[in-house]
């Protein structure tokens, strides 16, 4: 390898394994112990119990339980089946030690998490790295894998993270379609990077129903760079995320009247509210800023608004393309009645990517405010 290109991915490697190491302290957090025979968290439990209905053996994959997609359950399956191989199964027949084993399944789920929640923060470095050189992509990357909330909740054995990280992976891909990084891509390339953001963004849709939004910021790269092909690029982009949907969720159509039904309640759930949860808050549009604040911190969110704002005002395709995304994406989630932090994760990485940016002009420049 190339020393100008070794660089740069020993440093995305030292990123991964950072934010990997900050997520694994406290992971065991609220795990069975001696004093609490189920995990705190209260969703862990549920998500457990409908993995353990996939049987990759016999190939069925159809959980019966369809709020979420059904990728992160089949992983959560397998992952146990290979930690029991290993010893991770109950010691003994009694409840107590039944539970212990449980909870030991949780942390295999739990890892997954936070190996995905640590990838995301690399993946904020390759999107900035062209953009933002070395300063700007450490910084961003640095903000991503520090982001409180996302930090805490990649320590647990749920969709979010899993879900995220495809989902940025999707717009990874979506935005090197961009005239704007200066590479050349032949037709063939062009259209295998649209087949790439489709394939993520049918996993993280696969994951959370939500993560097929990322494909809108692949279209907004099209339509501004206007290059000829680019409605047979959108077409197959999302022709791949339909597929690997199905794939990742395939009771979608050997299970439809299930999926239907959980598909249709998680809608009207949505919409309805979390029983009395956020009962008598705040819109959702205001809300979900309060939970930028905790996800990613005050400063932080400020700085990368401002950023992305200012690489849009300066008519960045990799700009305007993710300020598409996260206003549709700020609208779904601005829009319901549930606002649990969690719903920002999306946002997140999309923030930190513009406080990158923001950082390596003012770099470049002591008056970068003014003139970047």
């Amino acid at each position: 390898m190339e020393p100008s290109k070794r660089r740069p991915t020993l440093v995305g490697l030292g990123v991964l394994v950072a934010a990997l190491l900050v997520r694994l302290v406290g992971i065991g957090w609220g795990l069975p112990n001696d004093l609490h025979d189920q995990s705190l968290h209260p969703d862990e439990p549920v998500i457990f119990l409908y993995s353990q209905r996939i049987e990759p053996a016999k190939l069925d994959f159809a959980p019966g339980f369809y709020n979420y997609g059904t990728l992160y359950l089949t992983l959560v399956r397998i992952s146990t089946d290979m930690a029991e191989a290993y010893g991770a199964g109950p010691k003994d027949d009694s409840e107590h030690e039944q539970w212990q084993a449980i909870g030991r399944y949780h942390l295999v789920g739990r890892v997954l998490s936070a190996v995905a929640g640590a990838a995301t923060a690399w993946l904020v470095f390759l999107v900035l790295l062209p953009r933002a050189g070395m300063f700007g992509s450490l910084f961003g990357a640095a903000a991503m894998a520090l982001a409180p909330g996302h930090v805490v909740h990649s320590r647990f054995q749920t969709v979010d993270v899993l879900a995220t990280f495809f989902l940025v992976a999707s717009l990874y891909f979506a935005l090197r379609l961009g005239k704007d990084v200066g590479e050349e891509l032949s037709d063939k390339a062009y259209l295998k990077l649209a087949a790439w953001s489709g394939v993520f963004a049918g996993l993280s849709a696969g994951t959370k129903y939500t993560g097929i939004l990322a494909l809108v910021a692949l279209v907004a790269v099209v339509l501004l760079d206007r290059r000829s092909g680019g409605l047979k690029a959108v077409a197959l982009a999302f022709a791949s995320a339909l597929v690997v949907f199905l794939l990742a969720t395939p009771g979608a159509v050997t299970d439809s009247a299930a999926f239907f039904r959980d598909f249709r309640y998680e809608m009207t759930h949505t919409q309805t509210g979390h029983g009395l949860v956020f009962a008598g808050t705040a819109s959702g549009f205001l809300y979900h800023l309060t939970n930028l604040g905790f996800a990613l911190g005050v400063f932080m969110t400020a700085f990368g608004v401002a950023g992305l704002a200012r690489a849009s005002y300066r008519a960045h395709t990799w700009a305007l393309a993710l300020a598409a995304f996260a206003l549709a994406y700020y609208v779904l989630i601005g829009r319901a009645e549930v606002k649990f932090m969690r719903y920002v994760f999306p946002l997140v990485p999309v923030l930190c990517v513009g406080f990158g940016w923001l950082l390596s002009r003012a770099h470049q420049s002591p008056n970068a405010l003014l003139r970047v």
